[in-house]
C-alpha cells in the first residue's frame, strides 16, 4: 500500500474535483515549474472541450478528470524527496581547526531521520566552532511561530538511531520562535565551545510545530578523545 503521508499530496484534496469542477491551480503550486507547464497542457486541451459540454457525455468527462488526477498523482510521487518533503535548508558545521564536518537536512520520523550522519573526531579541551544556517524552502507561505532548537548532548556510539535525551550534561543548547518568510525566511548560529569528557556527542539542530507531518533537523556525530 502505497503512504501517502510521505509524498506531501492531500488525496481528500485531490480527489474532491471529480465531484466539481476541478481547482487545477492550487494543484499545480505543488509541482515544479516544468512539471506544471505539462500538466496544464494537459488541462487546456481538457478544457477547450467544456464549452461544448452538450456533445461531452458524462462518463467522457469523468474520464477526463480522471485522466488529470492520475497524471497529477503519479507525477507527484515520483518527485524527488527534497522536492515533496524538505521544507527548511541547513548547513550545520563542527570546526575544530583543521577539518569541517557538515549536517543537512533529514526527516523526523524516524527520530533520527534515514541519512547518515558525518563524524568529526576532536581532542577534548580544544576550541571547537558549533555552526547553522537554517533557510525556508517553501515558497508559497509564511511558515508561523516556528521553534528552533539546537543542542550538544552526550550519546551512547556514533550511528545511534534512538534520540539521546537533553539535559544537564548538554554541552550547549538553545531555542527560539520565529516566522519563516517564502523562500527568504533564514536564521544562524555561530558559538564557540569545548568539550572536556570523553565520548561521543550528537550536534543537532530541528524545527519544532512547523505546522507539518513530520519536522527536519540536521546532525553530527562528535567523537571526543
Amino acid at each position: 500500500m502505497n503512504n501517502w503521508s510521505n509524498t506531501g499530496c492531500d488525496c481528500a484534496g485531490l480527489a474532491a474535483p471529480l465531484a466539481g469542477r476541478v481547482q487545477v491551480r492550487s494543484l499545480l503550486k505543488k509541482f515544479p515549474k516544468g512539471m506544471r507547464k505539462s500538466i496544464a497542457s494537459f488541462h487546456h486541451q481538457f478544457a477547450r472541450r467544456a464549452p461544448q459540454a452538450g456533445r461531452l457525455n458524462e462518463s467522457e468527462r469523468q474520464h477526463g478528470l480522471v485522466a488529470l488526477l492520475v497524471l497529477a498523482i503519479t507525477s507527484l510521487l515520483l518527485l524527488p524527496s527534497s522536492v515533496q518533503a524538505e521544507h527548511f535548508r541547513y548547513d550545520l558545521t563542527i570546526d575544530n581547526g583543521r577539518e569541517k564536518a557538515h549536517g543537512f537536512a533529514d526527516d523526523d520520523p524516524p527520530a533520527m531521520g534515514r541519512k547518515p550522519r558525518e563524524v568529526i573526531h576532536v581532542k577534548k579541551g580544544e576550541p571547537l566552532v558549533f555552526q547553522f544556517f537554517m533557510n525556508s524552502n517553501f515558497p508559497h507561505d509564511t511558515i508561523k511561530k516556528v521553534g528552533v532548537l539546537y543542542y550538544i548532548v552526550p550519546a551512547e556510539k556514533v550511528g545511534q538511531t534512538t534520540l539521546p535525551p537533553r539535559g544537564d550534561d548538554a554541552v550547549l543548547q538553545g531555542h527560539f520562535t520565529m516566522d519563516f518568510k517564502p523562500d527568504t525566511g533564514r536564521v544562524g548560529v555561530r558559538q564557540q565551545f569545548h568539550i572536556d569528557k570523553p565520548g561521543v556527542y550528537l550536534a543537532r539542530v530541528e524545527s519544532e510545530n512547523s505546522a507539518s507531518d513530520h519536522e527536519h533537523f540536521a546532525a553530527i556525530d562528535i567523537v571526543v578523545e
